[in-house]
Order: structure tokens, then sequence, then C-alpha cells
């Protein structure tokens, strides 16, 4: 079968910029995870942020979480893993080719007895396919052709070590208007399962599962 018709003459997009920016958010609270703690309350934590611009103006964004006690990157590390070696083997391929942003982050940095700088490579990712949905005109969740729903209920984490200060934040938490809580465990020091359902059990009376 011969195909006829005109050539699509239209410039390709590229990816023109890279960029990276790191910022300070503010902490109300203490918060931890299984593996240690992930912010204290009056010391800001960094986020780091990746602004992809195409060459037709799009821009799209991506964030990583630096969290020593959860993964082995770090602020620093993620910064110059994206200024100095993803972000100039990004540049310049097209917007649409996202193996081929893979494959570049592959060669660029070896997965090794990792997988290579994750969360690096997750901003770059997340914010190269936002550019490439905004290039495109649909929101990230039609690109992938997943889209169900116009709003997503977001998720509130209960902090406490006892069932009083758990109550107290499943409620601080439904003030702000929160119908879905979750919990994390295994943060209070020798503590045995039985406890640890025990704190489960006390958010689930707190927060009866929405009708």
């Amino acid at each position: 079968m011969v195909l006829t018709g005109s050539p699509d003459t239209r410039p390709a997009v590229t990816v023109e910029r890279v960029e990276t920016i790191t910022v300070a958010l503010p902490t109300l609270r203490d918060f931890a995870v299984a593996g240690g703690g992930v912010t204290a309350r009056g010391r800001p934590p960094i986020r780091v942020l990746v602004k992809v611009t195409a060459s037709d103006g799009s821009t799209g964004w991506g964030e990583a979480t630096p969290i020593p006690s959860w993964t082995y990157e770090t602020t620093e590390s993620i910064v110059s893993t994206l200024t100095h070696y993803l972000a100039p083997a990004a540049t310049g391929l097209p917007l649409w080719d996202l193996d081929g942003l893979v494959v570049a982050c592959d060669r660029t940095i070896r997965r090794g007895w990792s997988t290579g700088m994750p969360l690096a490579r997750a901003a770059l990712d997340v914010a190269w396919h936002d550019a490439l949905a905004r290039s495109r005109g649909v929101s990230l969740g039609e690109l992938w052709g997943r889209r169900r729903h116009d709003t997503v209920d977001r998720c509130w984490i209960a902090t406490g070590d006892d069932a009083g200060a758990l109550a107290e934040s499943v409620a601080e938490g439904q003030a702000h208007g929160y119908r879905h809580f979750k919990i994390k465990t295994g943060l209070v020091p020798g503590q045995d399962e039985t406890g640890e359902v025990a704190r489960v059990a006390a958010v689930r009376e707190a927060a009866p599962t929405p009708a």
C-alpha cells in the first residue's frame, strides 16, 4: 500500500533547557518514616524542582524530595547529577522521545549496584512528561490515557505515638477537608506488632471509611 499526502513540515519540538531549582519549604511539624526523620518542625526541608522547557515554549515541572534516611540521594547529589549529567544528556532530544530519555539517562548514569539516582531521574522524567502533555494541549492524565476523574482526593498522614495523639491528628486533617487517612508504622522504638495494630486501629476508629 502506498501512502500519499503532504509531509509534516512542522519543526520538531525538542528539549531546549533543563533547569534545577532548590526551594526551602516551611515545616509545621515533625515527620518521620521507618527509616528515620524526614522533616523537623521549624527547620525547612529542601526540595529540588526540575523545569523542562521545550522549543515550542512548553514547560513541565518535576520534583525530587531528598530523604537520606530513606535513600542514598541527598540535595547535593541530586542537584549535581541533574545539572552536570542528566540535563546535558537530555537537552536537544525530541520531546516525544520518552524512550530516548530513558536511554540517555542509562548511558549517562549507569545503574551499577543501584537503580542509578532514581530521585533525580524521576524528577526529570515527570517534568519531561508534563512538558510533553502541555505541548500537545492535554493534561498528563489524558496523555497517559488514564484520566477518569476531574479531581483527586488527597490523603492525610496521621501522626502520633498513642490513640489520643492520633485522634487529634485525624481531627486536624478532617478540619482541613480530608476524608482519607494513612499511618506510618515502625516509628515507635521497641513497639511490637500488637502496639502497631493498636495505632492503626486508633486511626480507623477516628476516621471511619468514607461512604
